[in-house]
C-alpha cells in the first residue's frame, strides 16, 4: 500500500490569505492531476468552480486547516488497521492499492477508483470537514466504505460501472449498500439518528425507489447530502444497507459481491417490493 499526502505541505502556506489568494495558491501549487479532476467535476454540472470555491471552500468561515490536518493524521494513523480489520472480519484483502489524500474544492469526501493503473482511494479531506465527519468514528467508517468499494470491484468480473441509466441506478444501490454494510466492523450507521429516521420511513422509501426504477425516473436524489427523498438525505445508502443485510440471510458476503447484473436486479426488486409493515 502506498499513502500519498498532497495536502499537509500545501496547508502550511495558506496562513492569513484571503479566499481569492487561497484559491490562487491552490491552483498554482497543487498537483496538476488533482486540479484537473476537481475542476472537471464542476465543468460537468456547469458550475463556476472559482466562485463556488471562494464562497464555500476557502472563505475564513469555511476553511478550517486545523480540522483538515486532524483528518489527514487520522487517515494515516488508521488505514493499515482498517485493512487488517476487514481481512479479519470478512476474509477479504487487497493491499496493492494507493491512498491519495488531497485538498479539493468540496468535490467528494472519498472516491474509490482506478488511477494510473492501480486501485486508488482519493480522500478529499476539506469535504470531510465540511460534512462534519471530522471525528474518528466517522473517518473510520469513511475509510472502510471506500476500501470496501475496491474490494467489491476486485470480486466482480465485469467491474461495477454501468452505462445504461437504469442499470446505474440498480447497481448504485447494490454497490453503496455493500460498502455501507462493511462499515459495521466499526460503529456502522445503525445507531445514528439518521438511520432510525430512515427506518421509520423504510416502506415508503422502498415504494418510491421501486416506482422510479420501474418507470424510468432517475434515482439520483437517493444519493448525496445535497438531495432529499421524503425529507431525508442519503437514503440510497440506507436502502442499500438493508438490501445487503437481507441478502445475507441467504447468501455469503463474497457470493453477494460476485452477483451479475441480472441477479442484482432480480434480488433488488424482490427487496423493494417487500413491506415490513412498520
Amino acid at each position: 500500500m502506498i499513502v500519498i499526502d498532497y495536502i499537509s505541505d500545501l496547508l502550511t502556506e495558506y496562513g492569513d490569505l484571503t479566499a481569492q489568494e487561497r484559491l490562487n495558491y491552490w491552483l498554482t501549487h497543487n498537483k496538476k492531476d488533482v486540479i484537473e479532476r476537481c475542476i472537471h467535476d464542476y465543468q460537468q454540472i456547469n458550475v463556476d468552480y472559482r466562485k463556488y470555491a471562494i464562497e464555500n471552500v476557502f472563505s475564513k468561515k469555511k476553511h478550517k486547516p486545523d480540522r483538515i490536518l486532524y483528518v489527514v493524521k487520522t487517515i494515516k494513523k488508521n488505514i493499515n488497521e482498517v485493512v487488517d480489520k476487514v481481512r479479519s472480519a470478512y476474509g477479504l484483502y487487497l493491499d496493492d492499492i494507493q491512498i491519495i489524500i488531497y485538498h479539493g474544492l468540496a468535490n467528494a469526501a472519498g472516491e474509490a477508483t482506478n488511477f494510473r493503473g492501480k486501485p486508488t482511494i482519493f480522500f478529499g479531506v476539506e469535504k470531510v470537514v465540511d460534512l462534519g465527519w471530522d471525528n474518528e468514528e466517522k473517518i473510520l467508517n469513511l475509510i472502510v466504505h471506500e476500501y470496501a468499494h475496491l474490494i467489491h470491484e476486485s470480486l466482480q468480473k465485469d467491474g461495477l460501472e454501468r452505462v445504461d441509466p437504469h442499470e446505474k441506478d440498480v447497481y448504485r444501490l447494490y454497490v453503496e449498500g455493500f460498502a455501507t454494510y462493511m462499515e459495521d466492523i466499526y460503529a456502522g450507521r445503525e445507531k445514528s439518528e439518521w438511520f432510525q429516521e430512515c427506518l421509520e420511513k423504510e416502506d415508503d422509501l422502498k415504494s418510491e425507489c421501486f416506482k422510479r426504477m420501474t418507470t424510468g425516473i432517475s434515482c439520483k436524489e437517493f444519493f448525496g447530502d445535497w438531495w432529499k427523498v421524503l425529507g431525508l438525505s442519503d437514503t440510497g445508502y440506507f436502502l442499500g444497507y438493508r438490501f445487503i443485510k437481507q441478502l445475507l440471510n441467504r447468501f455469503g458476503l463474497v457470493e453477494i459481491g460476485r452477483f451479475d447484473y441480472h441477479e442484482v436486479e432480480e434480488q433488488l426488486y424482490y427487496f423493494l417490493k417487500f413491506r415490513s409493515g412498520r
